[in-house]
């Protein structure tokens, strides 16, 4: 576990050969200073990991970065794109897994919102207030995409008919509870490895919902 001590934040730019960080679930509150040399970089779990976006400092730069993952966290889009912005100039990052943040929902462009990259192959966004229109535009910042996790969010058949239709290879939509067993069929049948299971739902009929979930009350 990484802990504030005397102010300073650990630096992990001491270890100047480090390619592999997995920081998940260690009750993180605070970003360590990073080394350059990282390729793989998980985050995800630490519900209470928040940076401001004028927290991040040039010098914690990942240009070399392949996989960023900040599930579960509080990070805000301005954060996640200032951290992947080096790697996605470099052309270098591979996969993308910011899904069930809790970050405020907004009407301004994808494009404001989400890191564009030529390169990102695996993108999830699991588990967001995100509906088929808010979808469509943000996969179309991925022109590479060929996984997707968009577990628990509100899309239904339309957007699924699109993300075959981008040549996607393989879906997660567990829990999305919108789309018809027609549609999983017809994406199975195009030879599209879909993941798909509606889950528990609540006696009166409403879906179970990160929303509704432990971990986002605990930010209430």
């Amino acid at each position: 576990m990484f802990v504030q001590q005397n102010g300073d934040l650990f630096d992990a730019t001491t270890w100047t050969q480090l390619e592999y960080l997995d920081l998940s679930n260690t009750q993180l509150k605070h970003l360590p200073k990073m080394p350059e040399t990282l390729k793989h970089l998980n985050l995800s779990g630490n519900t209470q990991l928040h940076v401001g976006d004028d927290e991040v400092e040039a010098p914690n730069e990942m240009p070399l970065l392949e996989t960023f993952n900040c599930e579960s966290t509080n990070f805000s889009p301005g954060v996640v794109r200032i951290l992947t912005e080096p790697s996605i100039k470099n052309g270098n990052l591979k996969t993308l897994l910011i899904g069930k943040r809790i970050a405020e929902h907004r009407s301004t462009p994808v494009i404001d919102e989400y890191p564009a990259s030529d390169t990102v192959e695996e993108l999830s966004l699991s588990h967001m207030q995100i509906n088929d229109t808010r979808m469509l535009q943000i996969i179309e910042l991925y022109p590479m995409l060929k996984k997707l996790d968009v577990s628990g969010t509100k899309i239904t058949g339309v957007a699924v008919r699109r993300f075959v239709d981008k040549g996607m290879q393989k879906l997660n939509l567990n829990e999305c509870v919108d789309i018809s067993q027609d549609a999983i069929d017809w994406a199975r049948g195009q030879g599209i490895e879909v993941t798909f299971s509606t889950g528990a739902v609540a006696v009166a009929g409403s879906r179970k919902s990160f929303w509704n979930s432990s971990f986002a009350r605990s930010f209430a």
